[in-house]
């Protein structure tokens, strides 16, 4: 619970709203390409070590307002750029979002 407390804690200072959502990707460099991506469509997210509750080969995972989510896909359908996961982070409590390729 205590990684959750410090997860919480960054969240609030990265992103504006009180529900997260956490993209996870399966290597640092489509991390840092989505974040990339992210800052092209001036769309705000914040890179994170990935909380170990949640099980990738990377280890960074990208925040972002669940407000942009569907946007968020629709940009990486575009081009090309699969999340391994998504979650969204509700009143401390991590759930997997099913998403559609």
């Amino acid at each position: 619970m205590l990684a959750l407390e410090r997860l919480k804690k960054l969240l609030t200072q990265s992103v504006d709203s009180d529900n997260y959502c956490l993209i996870v990707f399966k290597t640092t460099y489509e991390t840092l390409r989505a974040e990339k991506l992210f800052k092209q469509n001036s769309l705000r997210c914040k890179i994170i070590i990935k909380p170990r509750m949640v099980s990738s080969s990377c280890n960074l995972a990208i925040i972002i307002n669940p407000d942009f989510l569907n946007q968020s896909l629709e940009i990486f359908k575009i081009n090309l750029l699969k999340p391994l996961n998504l979650f969204k982070i509700i009143d401390d409590n991590i759930v997997e979002i099913d998403f559609l390729e």
